[in-house]
């Protein structure tokens, strides 16, 4: 049976009468409509009145909800799952993918790791593409403990890639259309120059400062929160999960939200450790993301507000995204700029049009930039690069993953991106799932000490807005492919 999810509207409600108006809806259909329609898997209706949000998950049938779907104050949609980057799950590996570790035939491509020291590598994750863009399938084999992994080489398509990508430490590499058995030598990641890579020094900033970012307050929706030395002044709210709360679900299984957090904000705590563009800025992680790799609509929407109306958040990163519009999202993001914060998010790894929330109109869309020369020849750094000329405005690239279209507002830095994962280590990803960070951070260093901090509501947030336009600089690309820029504290 199809699940659902439900809630009441808040964008526009300005007046508390307005809001108990909704709220008595959404009450009502949980009390009335719903238990002779539909199967309850969980409500969050902690409160009977007041500025919160209230959602339900429930399965049912589409066609006996059509009055409740057409309700002015209600909201009503199928659950929409949206999707972070590819990130190693830390504790098995097991990510997205099939694990098959097959026996050596003729259908078989063996692969064998070592590291910098020819030692054998096991526990390095191989991934194969078959096909192209949305409609390729991928599987995922572990190399043993011999650094030796075989994968199938036909899934009814050919390998179109072979990416062996390390959870940390050395640069992920990418094979073409490989034929022949591999035997790959890992190159380890390089250090920090005083804790800045390229995406500092090419976004304005040329020397670390621990105090950039300020009194600038961000909330992070992810996957989580890893342990790491550099992240120790994060504050870990916990998870929302099938729209319940756990203080002490925030850890991070995956990688991704992690690295998202240390871009933004790592303090490093010893030489040659990255940094992030707002190291001061006071970040808030909330875990949405569940065993599956994807997180639904109800939960993102009581993250948003939750940071936005208890945490008092100024800016908000989305490094997720999905090709389905979700209205109780939309509507999470219009409350959340009415209320003064601004929400930043991924515009999608696809290479077609821009995803949601980013295509939000509310939202601030941005695309994936990479830097010629950065990562070593056959990484997926280096690959990265596009082949049109289009793409191209020397001695930046926009990266070939990068979804885009009118409504992308901005680029930032997004490819081979060197931060923070769990454990203690660093990783080099690339993603708009990287760029979105790029552009909170730097957005929220040059709010450091601003006036329109002391804003509120819709003055606030579309002063920022007016703000991030100041820093970003024209490539001279298409405006679909880079929207007014890429930003840089240095706008000149």
């Amino acid at each position: 049976m199809p699940q659902f999810v439900i809630s009441h509207r808040r964008a526009g409600h300005t007046q508390p009468s307005d809001q108990q108006r909704a709220l008595d809806a959404f009450h009502d259909a949980l009390d009335q409509v719903l238990p002779t329609h539909a199967e309850l898997v969980h409500a969050d209706r902690s409160a009977t009145s007041g500025p919160a949000r209230h959602v339900a998950l429930f399965n049912g049938q589409a066609g006996t909800l059509a009055a409740l779907a057409q309700h002015p104050d209600l909201i009503l949609e199928p659950v929409i799952q949206h999707h972070i980057g590819r990130a190693r799950q830390a504790d098995t590996g097991h990510v997205n993918s099939q694990v098959n570790q097959v026996p050596g035939n003729d259908n078989t491509l063996e692969i064998r790791v070592f590291d910098e020291q020819h030692r054998p590598r096991p526990d390095i994750d191989v991934i194969a593409d078959y096909g192209h863009g949305r409609n390729r399938k991928q599987s995922m084999v572990i190399t043993d403990a011999s650094g030796a992994a075989r994968i199938s080489q036909c899934m009814e398509a050919p390998i179109h890639e072979l990416a062996v990508a390390p959870a940390h430490q050395w640069w992920p590499m990418v094979f073409e259309a490989p034929a022949d058995a591999i035997s790959l030598q890992l190159m380890p990641l390089p250090d920090a120059q005083q804790h800045l890579g390229w995406w500092h020094k090419h976004s304005g900033i040329d020397r670390w400062h621990e105090d950039r970012g300020q009194g600038v307050r961000i909330g992070v929706i992810d996957s989580g929160l890893g342990a790491h030395s550099a992240l120790g002044g994060i504050h870990d709210l916990g998870s929302l999960i099938d729209c319940t709360q756990d203080p002490d679900g925030g850890q991070d299984a995956r990688g991704h939200g992690t690295h998202v957090c240390g871009a933004i904000a790592a303090r490093p705590d010893s030489t040659g450790q990255f940094g992030g563009t707002a190291p001061a800025a006071a970040v808030y992680s909330i875990r949405v993301v569940g065993n599956s790799g994807s997180a639904h609509q109800a939960d993102i929407a009581l993250a948003i507000h939750q940071l936005v109306h208890e945490q008092r958040c100024h800016l908000i990163n989305l490094s997720l995204g999905t090709t389905q519009r979700s209205e109780l999202v939309a509507d999470a993001v219009r409350d959340a700029r009415a209320t003064g914060c601004l929400v930043i998010s991924a515009s999608g790894n696809g290479n077609d049009a821009v995803e949601y929330p980013a295509a939000l109109q509310e939202c601030v869309a941005v695309g994936a930039l990479g830097l010629d020369g950065w990562g070593p020849s056959g990484s997926l750094a280096a690959h990265r690069r596009p082949d049109s000329a289009s793409r191209r405005a020397k001695p930046w690239f926009i990266a070939n993953f990068s979804s885009h279209g009118p409504g992308l507002n901005a680029v930032a830095a997004g490819v081979g991106i060197i931060s923070t994962v769990p454990g203690n280590h660093y990783a080099a990803y690339s993603g708009t799932s990287m760029a979105a960070p790029q552009l909170t951070g730097l957005l929220a260093a040059a709010l450091h000490q601003h006036p329109i901090l002391k804003a509120s509501g819709v003055a606030r947030s579309s002063g920022m807005a007016q703000l991030l336009d100041q820093y970003l600089v024209d490539l001279g690309l298409d405006r679909t492919l880079q929207g007014m820029g890429r930003i840089s504290l240095d706008s000149s």
